[in-house]
């Protein structure tokens, strides 16, 4: 860090560190949402990807298999359901730490089985896309994580590749 704040020109006296400290969150569904479509480009559609557990299955792509895949239309309000999940394992962490691995049935989730369980919680994601891109004047790239009825945003970054 020294020699990286020496080559940038960064004075020693100018550096501070935080610390971030967030509660561990043990989600029912994880998700990862982008408020520019990145299959076509169009701001019309938030595109939503989510699975069961954390959301490493779905940043990490070391498990086989596909998320649930919807579309949030701004205007309509409307759901639009692209895919349905094709993992057959989900993440969770482990109550003395690391991750644990488990099998799950993703036909027989909420999320699978419901379509007013699908179409509320699109809903929901659809109006924090639109709620944190507004906040930050810029389209977004949004992870976060679901626990019992209540949405954790768990970060959120300018989306890459949009003009």
């Amino acid at each position: 860090a020294v020699t990286e704040r020496k080559r940038a020109g960064v004075p020693h006296e100018r550096v501070s560190m935080a610390v971030l400290i967030q509660k561990m969150i043990v989600p029912e569904l994880s998700f990862v949402m982008h408020t520019v479509n990145p299959a076509n480009g169009s701001d019309a559609g938030i595109y939503i990807e989510l699975a069961v557990g954390l959301g490493e299955i779905l940043t990490a792509a070391a498990i086989p298999g596909g998320p649930y895949r919807m579309v949030f239309d701004r205007d309509s309000r409307r759901i639009l359901m692209l895919a349905f999940a094709s993992f057959s394992d989900a993440l969770w962490p482990h109550g003395k730490g690391g991750i644990i691995k488990k099998t799950v049935d993703y036909s027989m989730t909420e999320f699978a089985r419901s379509s007013t369980f699908r179409n509320r919680l699109g809903n929901r994601l659809g109006a924090v896309g639109v709620f944190v891109e507004s906040a930050m004047a810029a389209p977004q790239d949004i992870e976060g994580s679901f626990s019992g009825d209540v949405v954790y945003l768990l970060q959120s970054r300018p989306q890459q590749a949009v003009e």
